[in-house]
Order: C-alpha cells, then sequence, then structure tokens
C-alpha cells in the first residue's frame, strides 16, 4: 500500500513562516547527530529518531529490500524509544510549539511529529527539511539587500576589537562578532581554544540571522576583516559592504595589546602549549625555521607572554602594519589604551553616525590619519 502523509498541509510549516515566528517555535533537529554537527538551523537541539550505525542499516535494508522493509525496520527501532522521545522534545520545547524537520522533511520528522500531536503536543514538520532552509539561506544571501551602513573597526592585534564589539553589542548598540560566529579568531591561531570551526552553511546561516535582527537600523558595527576567517568566507556583498563603509582606527600601546592577547588565550586555551606547538609550526615558512624553533622553545618552557610578544613584533604587527592599516581611510582614530573610555568614545560616535551629526572626511585629514596609524 502506498504511504500517504497524514494532515500534511496542516500539520507543516514553510521554512519562511516558521523563521517569522522563531521567537515561539522550538526547531527540534530529528536528524543524526553526526549531520547534526555537521549543519543545522540555529538554536535547534537535536533530539535524534535515529542514530548514525541505525541509519546506515536502514539504508541497507532500503537499498537491498525495498521501502517496505526499510519502513517495518524503522518502526521496530524507534517504537521503544518513543516515550523517551516525547520526554525530551516536551522538555526542549517547554512552552514553545516544537517544529521537527530531518533532511528533506521526509518520514523521520514525520512520523515523531505524528506521535507527539497524537499526545495533544502542537507539533508541526518543517516543509522540506533542513535542505529547504539551507536553499532559503542561499537564496537569501545571493540576493541580500543590505541596507545599513557597516562601521568597520581597525587595528593591530591585541587592540579589544572583539571585545568592545561585544560590549557594545550587550549595551543594545547593533553589532556582529564575525569571528564569533566563525568560532575562528581569523590568524594561524584563531584556533587555540575553540572546540572545533564553524562550517560555512552554519556561519552563513547565523550571518543571515544577526543582518536580519539589524535589517532596520541605520549601520552595524563590525571588525574589519578579510573575505575569509578561518575556513568560512564571507558572502561578497558584505565583503564589499566592508570596504565601502565607515572605517575607524583603535589604538593600544604595544604591551597593553600584548596583555590583552596573553589574558584572552590563556583564559580560553589552558592547554596552549599543546595547542600552540601545531601552530607555531604552520609558520615555518614565514619566519624560518630557527625562529620558529625558539618561539616551540619559549613555549614549552611555559613563556608564553615573551612568545606572544615576540609574534606581535616580528609577525602581526609587520603582517598588518605593511597591508591592511595603510590603506584604509580613517573617520576616527579612538585610543583604548584605557579600554572603557575608548569603547564610551566609540559609542559616542555611533551614536552621532545614528543622528546624521558625523563630520565629513577632508582629503587633508587623510594624511594626518595616516601619520597616526604609522606611530603603531
Amino acid at each position: 500500500m502506498a504511504h500517504k502523509s497524514v494532515g500534511r498541509k496542516m500539520d507543516s510549516i514553510s521554512v519562511e513562516e516558521a523563521l517569522g515566528m522563531r521567537k515561539d517555535i522550538c526547531f527540534v533537529d530529528v536528524r543524526s547527530l553526526e549531520e547534526y554537527k555537521e549543519a543545522s538551523i540555529p538554536g535547534a537541539v537535536c533530539i535524534p529518531l535515529f542514530d548514525e550505525k541505525e541509519r546506515r542499516e536502514l539504508g541497507l535494508t532500503y537499498k537491498n529490500e525495498g521501502i517496505a522493509a526499510a519502513r517495518l525496520l524503522g518502526l521496530e527501532m524507534a517504537a521503544p524509544k518513543l516515550p523517551r522521545l516525547y520526554l525530551q522534545v516536551m522538555e526542549a520545547a517547554k512552552d514553545k510549539k516544537p517544529v521537527l524537520y530531518c533532511w528533506r522533511g521526509g518520514m523521520r520528522s514525520e512520523s515523531l511529529m505524528v506521535i507527539l500531536r497524537l499526545m495533544r503536543m502542537p507539533a508541526r514538520q518543517l516543509a522540506g527539511g533542513y535542505k529547504a532552509f539551507r536553499r532559503f539561506i542561499n537564496r537569501s544571501l545571493a540576493a541580500y539587500d543590505l541596507k545599513p551602513e557597516l562601521v568597520v573597526l581597525h587595528g593591530l592585534t591585541g587592540v579589544g576589537k572583539t571585545k568592545i564589539i561585544n560590549d557594545l553589542k550587550n549595551r543594545g548598540y547593533p553589532a556582529i562578532d564575525l569571528e564569533g560566529l566563525a568560532c575562528h579568531r581569523g590568524s594561524v591561531f584563531g584556533g587555540l581554544g575553540k572546540k572545533g570551526s564553524r562550517s560555512q552553511k552554519d556561519f552563513e546561516s547565523l550571518l543571515w540571522l544577526e543582518l536580519e535582527e539589524y535589517k532596520e537600523s541605520p549601520y552595524i558595527l563590525v571588525e574589519g576583516e578579510g573575505k575569509k576567517i578561518g575556513p568560512v568566507y564571507l558572502p561578497p556583498f558584505f565583503a564589499a559592504a566592508m570596504e565601502k563603509g565607515h572605517h575607524i582606527l583603535l589604538k593600544a600601546s604595544f604591551e597593553t595589546r600584548v596583555d590583552r592577547i596573553c589574558e584572552e588565550y590563556i583564559k580560553d586555551c589552558p592547554l596552549i602549549r599543546e595547542e600552540g606547538r601545531a601552530a607555531l609550526d604552520y609558520l615555518g615558512s614565514r619566519m624560518g625555521a630557527k625562529k620558529v624553533g625558539e618561539l616551540q622553545a619559549l613555549l614549552q618552557g611555559n613563556r608564553v607572554r615573551e612568545v606572544v610578544r615576540i609574534l606581535c613584533r616580528d609577525y602581526y604587527d609587520f603582517l598588518y602594519g605593511d597591508s591592511r592599516l595603510e590603506k584604509n581611510l580613517y573617520e576616527a582614530v579612538i585610543d583604548v589604551e584605557e579600554l572603557a573610555r575608548g569603547t564610551d568614545e566609540l559609542a559616542a560616535y555611533l551614536d552621532n553616525l545614528a543622528d546624521g551629526r558625523l563630520p565629513e572626511v577632508k582629503a587633508a585629514d587623510s594624511e594626518k590619519k595616516r601619520d597616526l596609524e604609522q606611530e603603531e
């Protein structure tokens, strides 16, 4: 007998509709944990109907014995789990409505959704599953019309760009921590202390959600990045908007920057000696085997601050001081030696920008700003 969907129109919900009411729903990913880790809808909880081993067994049964045999096997596998799955979904959703999805909006999400509705839970199935969500994100970013201007923070490594962005975001300013979305700081050492980098799919989904949150804002504050942050790429429209944005230079003394780097990396990466070894080896072609060997010895001797000082002086400042910082036209240069005061000064700049009270950047100012950059 051919399978017929039960109440599919009433019980399914489109990607667009679900995203429009995302504050009131709980996305439940019923795929295997491995599929969920590869890419998922941001904020979704993973409650697998089948684990990876069971999924492979079902696939082989479908291939060798047909769909009827695979459905029967799936029923045998899922039946003992149903009470637990019901309780897990109820706990995850709490006062929100659960929206279940699998890869293509097929049997995995539909079957569990039917059971939950029989238990009087207002569950719905995401039409088209994760594949439809991914198609929606691709199309949206490809045709995205970014209205807010970007305010782009620049400054040498350790100046505090990411912290300032997050501090202002917590105050309610429209700001996106791109490195946070990428789960990578964007350099050779950018993955230290991070539990794996973000996939391109997840990065794009998170970025779209942030952009939608701030689509009515006059500006969005971001950190200056290249077209790539670790393993992920910025959408072309966003990279272009960064080039055209308002550019701000942050400045702090060398020793202050070293202090901030040490504080961040030691806090985020207690195993810095182990994880840092591989990152240092990567620099052999740029700094030379002898210098890298010296740095390795210092790192293994737990002389982290000395390693940071050498890397700042001989690698990061040389790398970025000769490229990114010299070619931009800055509308403001802010001293962030005292982080709180510098953050307040940037907040005042943003308030003026929102009110349309910024002075025009004159050509004569360009030379002055370049001189200030080179003092760094």
